[in-house]
């Protein structure tokens, strides 16, 4: 025999049950809200397990730049810019110097028409240039890869400053063209790793601006 309750009472009996609810189960608070959350995002995380492959080791010169930016202070970025400036103007008085007396060069060859020959060339190759080197300096280091730069510029004008034809002042255009985009090239890079994104495209602007004196 089952037991039921009259109908007028079972609004009532869904009421009181009803608050009882509310009574025995209040909600957690923001606190306790937050714990939890905070929790199960730990949780999470320590669920996922990365790979091995995806764990590479930083290039030499990559690791060495970056323990740079760690130590260098405010003053040391300042006289590392100033003296980058005072390189962007050697570079660009000296192309300027170069691209102004190419064709009294190659005139006094009588080979007037090698002019365009040799610029077009030594632009080329310089430009390529810049892949395998944007490589050099993530594996051999920053200061490595400018030394050799420094030494093809320098290479460049001493065979300018000696050279009998046409053909030896072409591969001098060459070594230089090469020293003079990979020294800019190292430049823009070093502004890049020292400087945050919001300045980076000032201090581009500022490295680059001795060009509008020598223009």
């Amino acid at each position: 025999m089952r037991f039921r309750l009259p109908s007028s009472l079972l609004p009532a009996a869904t009421a009181n049950r009803t608050s009882s609810n509310d009574v025995d189960t209040p909600e957690p608070s923001f606190h306790e809200r937050q714990v939890t959350e905070k929790e199960a995002g730990v949780n999470a995380n320590s669920s996922q397990v990365i790979p091995e492959e995806e764990k590479m080791e930083l290039q030499h010169g990559v690791a060495s730049v970056e323990a740079m930016t760690e130590v260098w202070t405010k003053r040391d970025l300042i006289v590392a810019y100033g003296l980058i400036w005072v390189v962007q103007f050697m570079l660009a008085f000296s192309s300027g110097i170069v691209w102004t007396l190419t064709p009294y060069v190659t005139s006094s060859f009588q080979l007037h028409s090698l002019t365009a020959t040799t610029s077009i060339i030594s632009s080329l190759i310089g430009g390529l240039f810049k892949i395998p080197y944007a490589k050099i300096l993530d594996i051999w280091g920053r200061p490595q890869a400018f030394l050799i730069m420094i030494a093809s510029i320098t290479l460049g004008l001493v065979m300018m400053g000696g050279c009998n034809d046409v053909k030896t002042y072409c591969a001098a255009q060459v070594f230089f063209n090469v020293g003079y985009t990979g020294i800019a090239f190292s430049m823009t890079i070093f502004v890049a790793d020292t400087s945050k994104l919001r300045n980076r495209a000032f201090l581009i602007a500022f490295t680059a601006s001795p060009y509008l004196v020598t223009t």
